[in-house]
């Protein structure tokens, strides 16, 4: 489960999980009665982030990493091509992004897992 910003926040709050025997990603604002189904994705979930105002979603049942730019205010998705000046670390419900402005360490547009 993860909350797209701070619980006192409670105006663009969005708690998203991944649930069910096939993983799927569900989520629920305050004040909804049950959870929405994000029932058109084709994909088996391992992980979920907020980072900037965006969910990001890491589809692990293909033989190719998918990484999905979700936006739960329009509704829409898409695949994630190219990071710009971020990286993305994976690990088993632990990934997280982070701007690379500060890290000159860290080469940027790269998954690390």
């Amino acid at each position: 489960m993860v909350l797209s910003n701070s619980p006192t926040v409670k105006a663009d709050l969005v708690v998203t999980v991944i649930w069910g025997k096939d993983n799927q990603l569900g989520f629920s604002r305050p004040g909804d009665d049950s959870w929405t189904e994000m029932a058109s994705w084709d994909g088996t979930f391992s992980d979920i982030i907020y980072h900037n105002g965006m969910l990001y979603a890491l589809d692990v049942n293909r033989r190719v990493l998918e990484i999905f730019e979700i936006d739960l205010k329009g509704g829409s998705h898409e695949e994630v091509e190219n990071l710009g000046n971020k990286a993305l670390f994976l690990g088993h419900d632990a990934s997280f992004c982070i701007e690379l402005s500060t890290w000159n360490e860290i080469k940027p547009n790269c998954i690390f897992g």
